[in-house]
């Protein structure tokens, strides 16, 4: 099972880019326009395309809700137009270069890294309920692994931090 809010790519679930997209189209299909709809654990390496999605595969899927896949490194994300323009990043040069990967026009292909992908990142919003469910199937699935305790970073904010300590 993933975490509510996210959709799990990784392990294969989405060989051709074509797959990962229909992924998409399903999570629009409970959305409304406007909101987020996130991926987590893509490899290029393991998508049949042997490339990173664009911002225009997920244009197709997903033209009017902001949409982003962060790869299963967790330091890149492809993000689609609408989640760019949510993000308000048009402009790649608002970060070091190669953060933000622009096509030989110019154009952003969708790809972001390090502290670009950051600011798309942290643009998702996540309700209290959704995490809270996140971290009541994280705490089975580690339960039936064996595992008594885990250790966060924080750095997922406030939010999160209040959740695990209501969720303990």
């Amino acid at each position: 099972a993933s975490e509510p809010g996210w959709i799990d790519v990784a392990g294969g679930k989405a060989p051709p880019i074509e797959a990962l997209k229909a992924i998409i189209r399903r999570e629009v299909e409970k959305k409304k326009p406007g909101e987020w709809i996130m991926l987590w654990g893509y490899d290029q390496n393991k998508l049949a395309e042997k490339r990173h999605p664009t911002r225009w595969d997920f244009d197709e899927a997903a033209p009017n809700n902001p949409a982003f896949c962060t790869r299963a490194c967790g330091h890149m994300s492809v993000g689609n137009t609408a989640a760019f323009a949510a993000a308000g990043l048009t402009d790649p040069s608002a970060f070091q270069p190669g953060e933000v990967v622009v096509d030989e026009r110019g154009e952003m292909t969708g790809l972001v890294k390090e502290a670009a992908n950051g600011a798309l990142g942290a643009l998702a919003q996540y309700n209290d309920d959704d995490i809270l469910q996140g971290l009541k199937l994280a705490g089975e699935q580690l339960s039936s692994l064996g595992l008594t305790s885990v250790h966060d970073m924080g750095h997922n904010g406030a939010q999160f931090m209040r959740l695990m300590q209501k969720a303990a």
